[in-house]
């Protein structure tokens, strides 16, 4: 598990949205998605 996918995901539970998560990590709602798979995953 990388320290990048842990902090979308707790961005991800503070903002209670992956696009307010994206919008505050400066990426895109589909790459917060993709890597909220991968870290469900590991």
């Amino acid at each position: 598990m990388s320290l990048q996918k842990l902090r979308i995901f707790l961005t991800v539970a503070d903002k209670g949205k992956f696009s307010k998560a994206g919008d505050q990590l400066d990426i895109t709602q589909p790459a917060v998605s993709l890597q909220i798979k991968e870290f469900e995953l590991f």
